[in-house]
C-alpha cells in the first residue's frame, strides 16, 4: 500500500509537470527494482518499466485531427517498434499525431515559406515518408538521450526540423546556381563579397512600408521612343550613384535625387540635394526605420529639402542624429520645396519621365534580387525581404524583353554600375503601383 500511494504521488506530479500536453510518463523504476524484476522471470513486466494500475491511470482523451491526404497517413496502431517497450511506442503515436496536428497550422505554413527557395523550385523535395523516417529515427534517438530528464515534444520537435531543414540545405543550389543555370532567365546574378552587400546589410537598407503588387493599367506609349534614358537625354544633368549604406533611408535618398535631377533639368540646381535632411529632420517617417513615399514628399512639399552640402548624409551606420539648426559651415539652412506631389499612375509612367524626369518607384525586393549582376531583372526564387524605394531613370528593350531602367542606391559595385533593370509592363515586384513624384518650386 505504501509503494501504491508513493507511486500516485510521483505520477500526480508527473501529470502537473506535462498537463499542457496531456501526456503520461510513468516514473523510471529504481535499480533495486530493475534487479528484482529481470530475477522474477514470471514477472508480467519481463524487466519493462513498472505501470501503475489502471484505475490509477489517467485516461488520456484521443485527439479529433481531421482525415489526412493518403500520402500523409500513419497507422498509429500499427506503430510500434519490434523489441522496445510500449511506453515508446506511446511516446511516438502521441508524437506522430502532434506531427499531423502541426502541418495542417500556421506554423507549417510558415516553415514552408522558409524552405520555399529549394522547394518551389525543384531543387530538392524531400518525399513524405523520407521526412516521416527521420522524424521518427530523431524521436527515438533524442527521447531515449533525454528520458531521464522529462524533455518532452515541444523541446524535442524544433531541433527534429532543424535537422531536417539542415540536412535539405546540404543538398541545395545556391541562388546563384539556380538563376544562372536557368536557359529562359533573361538576367545574370553573381555572389557580391560581403563588404558589397550581405543578408543583414540588405535588410536594413529596404525602407518602404507602403507596396502594392496588384495589377495596374500601365499601357505601353507608342508615341514615344522604345528606348529612353535620362542620362543622355539631360547629359550632365543627373546625379550620381549613391550608397545608403546600413541605413533604411532609401525614401530619403529616392526622394532627394528626384529633386536634384528635376531642379538640374529646370535650370535652377541647387547641387546635390540632402537625404540626411529628411532622415534627421522628417518626424512623420521614421529615419533609418523606413519611410512612406507619399508621406515623405508632402514632407518636401510644407518643409522642404536642403542640399547635402548643408546636412551631409551621416546615418550610414544606421544612427541617426537630431535634426540641426544650422549647415555645418553655421550658415542657415536653406530649403527648396516642392509642389504638384502626388500618385503617377501607371499608364502616365513614361509620359511623366520623358516630359519632367526621373521620379521616385518602389517594389518588393526578394532574395534573388540582391545577386542581381546584369539583364533584366524578374523575380525567380527566394522569399521576400522587404520594400526598397529608388529612381525609375529610363525604358527600354532588351533580346525582346521590356525593361524599366532603375538608378539604386547601393554604391557603383552592385549591379550594372549602381543601375539594374526590371521587367516593363507586368507590375513586376510593384514597380508600376507605387510612383511618386514632385516638382521642385525654384526661387
Amino acid at each position: 500500500m505504501q509503494k501504491v500511494r508513493s507511486l500516485e504521488g510521483s505520477l500526480r506530479v508527473v501529470e502537473q509537470r506535462n498537463n499542457a500536453m496531456r501526456y503520461y510518463r510513468p516514473v523510471r523504476p529504481s535499480f533495486e527494482e530493475k534487479n528484482t524484476q529481470r530475477a522474477d522471470l514470471n514477472s508480467p513486466t519481463k524487466g519493462r518499466s513498472v505501470s501503475p494500475p489502471k484505475e490509477n491511470r489517467q485516461k488520456v482523451p484521443a485527439l479529433n485531427l481531421p482525415s489526412p491526404p493518403s500520402q500523409h497517413f500513419v497507422d498509429f496502431d500499427n506503430a510500434f517498434l519490434p523489441d522496445q517497450p510500449p511506453i515508446l511506442s506511446n511516446r511516438l503515436k502521441t508524437s506522430l499525431q502532434h506531427l499531423l496536428t502541426y502541418r495542417q497550422s500556421d506554423e507549417y505554413r510558415q516553415y514552408l515559406q522558409l524552405t520555399s527557395r529549394y522547394e518551389d523550385e525543384g531543387v530538392l523535395r524531400i518525399p513524405i515518408f523520407v521526412n516521416l523516417l527521420l522524424f521518427i529515427f530523431l524521436n527515438v534517438i533524442i527521447s531515449k538521450l533525454w528520458e531521464a530528464h522529462s524533455f518532452h515534444f515541444p523541446v524535442c520537435f524544433p531541433l527534429q526540423m532543424f535537422s531536417i531543414f539542415a540536412i535539405a540545405s546540404l543538398f541545395a543550389k545556391s541562388i546563384v546556381e539556380i538563376i544562372n543555370s536557368n536557359p529562359d532567365s533573361t538576367w545574370v546574378a553573381v555572389e557580391y563579397p560581403r563588404n558589397v552587400i550581405n543578408d543583414a546589410k540588405i535588410r536594413a537598407m529596404l525602407g518602404v512600408s507602403v507596396l502594392n503588387e496588384g495589377p495596374t493599367d500601365y499601357v505601353p506609349a507608342n508615341d514615344l521612343p522604345e528606348e529612353f534614358d535620362a542620362r543622355v537625354h539631360w547629359e550632365g544633368k543627373m546625379s550620381p550613384v549613391r550608397d545608403q549604406a546600413s541605413c533604411g533611408s532609401c525614401w530619403a535618398f529616392a526622394v532627394a535625387e528626384t529633386m536634384t535631377n528635376r531642379m538640374a533639368i529646370l535650370d535652377c540646381s541647387r547641387g546635390v540635394m540632402s537625404p540626411q535632411d529628411l532622415v534627421s529632420c522628417d518626424f512623420v517617417d521614421h529615419g533609418c526605420n523606413g519611410g512612406i513615399p507619399l508621406a515623405s514628399w508632402e514632407w518636401v512639399h510644407l518643409k522642404g529639402i536642403t542640399t547635402e552640402e548643408c546636412i551631409p548624409y551621416s546615418s550610414g551606420g544606421g544612427r541617426v542624429e537630431s535634426c540641426p539648426k544650422a549647415c555645418k559651415d553655421g550658415s542657415a539652412i536653406v530649403r527648396t520645396k516642392a509642389t504638384g506631389v502626388g500618385h503617377v499612375k501607371a499608364a502616365n509612367m513614361q509620359q511623366e519621365l520623358f516630359d519632367n524626369g526621373p521620379f521616385e518607384v518602389a517594389f518588393t525586393v526578394y532574395e534573388d534580387f540582391k545577386v542581381y549582376k546584369s539583364g533584366v531583372y524578374r523575380h525567380t526564387t527566394g522569399s521576400k525581404l522587404g520594400g526598397h524605394a529608388v529612381m525609375v531613370m529610363g525604358w527600354g528593350v532588351e533580346d525582346n524583353t521590356p525593361y524599366w531602367l532603375i538608378q539604386n542606391s547601393w554604391g557603383t559595385v552592385w549591379g550594372e554600375n549602381g543601375f539594374f533593370k526590371i521587367v516593363r509592363g507586368q507590375n513586376e515586384c510593384g514597380i508600376e503601383a507605387t510612383s511618386y513624384k514632385g516638382v521642385p518650386k525654384c526661387q
